[in-house]
């Protein structure tokens, strides 16, 4: 289960564990409950997350995709390591703003 909070138009998720095909029904679910609500900025806290496979970056860019429509933004904070050099690798980087300190 993420942590889920809302600050105005802005809405913060924490998957708080790795975003991989095996667990990532819940969060894909949770992901499209809050696109749904086309919030102006989501901010998506990769705090405590070590990996994200393409399937968990598929599910970021649909995100994307659909908030962009409403001319919503997706910030990719505390991404670290391994998971910062995919995003950067895979040039992410260009849609999202992500947020390293």
């Amino acid at each position: 289960m993420s942590i889920i909070k809302k600050e105005g138009d802005k809405v913060f998720i924490n998957p708080g564990q790795d975003v991989v095909t095996p667990v990532i029904k819940d969060f894909q679910r949770e992901l499209q409950e809050i696109v749904a609500e086309k919030p102006a900025e989501l901010v998506i806290d990769l705090e405590g997350v070590g990996l994200v496979d393409s399937t968990g970056l598929g599910l970021f860019i649909a995100a994307y995709n659909s908030l962009k429509q409403h001319q919503g933004t997706i910030t990719i904070i505390n991404a670290r390591g391994n998971v910062l050099d995919v995003l950067l690798m895979t040039h992410l980087n260009r849609i999202f703003n992500i947020v390293t300190d």
